[in-house]
């Protein structure tokens, strides 16, 4: 018989989720499976497994900083006892935020605690970003192979697009060569240094004349003038979102500003074009 991770090889994690119910976020269902002879026995249970008891773990590192990757459906192969997969509800709750630049590198350092010393034999990626609770792959949907540092395959490099066209997310694939494998998630956000730093400031732009409803506060970064980028604020105003103009945006709200006016700030970024501004 063979094992049952051959089920999860020839299919990405996240589009067999999109095919069955979707579980609570903080709930795992677990498939074990012990193999004697020529019969199997399959028993499902509820489980949250905590980061001590993962039998994969994979660490991944850029600009100095690493971060544990989120591991999501798995199958370990243990030679004794059989084969165990564990299924998790996506979209995957990660850990921090690695910071990247376009053209940059990613290491990815799998780990399982099954199979220490045991180095992977591939390792696949996609970038992507969630649109609710759904994958957008950014950069088309095959996955791409990472490349080992070296014959121990130890560690693997993931090399950065020069646009990551809103990504903020990278999947990652990983195989054993006794068929173990697991799927893991790890944020990342555009490094300060790639964004060209903001440098120019630009005039306000009133939305309503001599009241406080306005956007102040407008800088922009070397390759992006005032008329652009007031125009651009005008327009967002309207139909902004997440994805305006091939522009990634994000923003927050404050409350407990200096000067007591409470605000929203916006930052909107293309490659190495940046628009920053304060919403009144």
């Amino acid at each position: 018989m063979k094992p049952v991770t051959t089920h999860f090889q020839d299919v990405s994690p996240m589009e067999l989720r999109l095919s069955r119910r979707r579980m609570a976020p903080t709930a795992r269902r677990r498939a074990v499976v012990a193999i004697a002879g020529v019969a199997a026995i399959m028993a499902v249970s509820p489980t949250i497994a905590g980061a001590a008891d993962e039998p994969f773990r994979l660490e991944a590192s850029s600009h100095g900083k690493s971060v544990n990757a989120s591991l999501g459906t798995f199958c370990d192969v243990a030679p004794e006892a059989g084969s165990y997969c564990e299924d998790a509800a996506y979209p995957l709750k990660t850990q921090g935020r690695l910071p990247v630049h376009p053209r940059g590198k990613i290491v990815l350092r799998p780990d399982s605690q099954s199979r220490p010393g045991v180095g992977a034999s591939k390792v696949s990626f996609r970038f992507f970003r969630y649109q609710g609770e759904d994958p957008q792959y950014t950069h088309g949907s095959e996955l791409v192979e990472a490349r080992p540092t070296d014959s121990s395959r130890r560690a693997w490099v993931v090399q950065l697009p020069k646009h990551l066209r809103g990504a903020r997310r990278l999947s990652i694939h990983v195989t054993y060569p006794d068929d173990g494998y697991a799927h893991f998630e790890a944020a990342f956000t555009p490094h300060p240094a790639s964004a060209d730093r903001v440098s120019k400031r630009c005039r306000h732009v009133a939305f309503t004349p001599n009241s406080d409803d306005m956007a102040a506060g407008i800088r922009v970064s070397r390759r992006v003038s005032c008329a652009f980028a007031r125009d651009f604020i005008r327009d967002f105003d309207a139909a902004g979102g997440e994805r305006y103009r091939d522009y990634a945006c994000t923003w927050r709200s404050v409350d407990d500003a200096a000067d007591g006016l409470a605000h929203t700030r916006l930052r909107c970024i293309q490659g190495t074009r940046v628009i920053f501004w304060k919403r009144y």
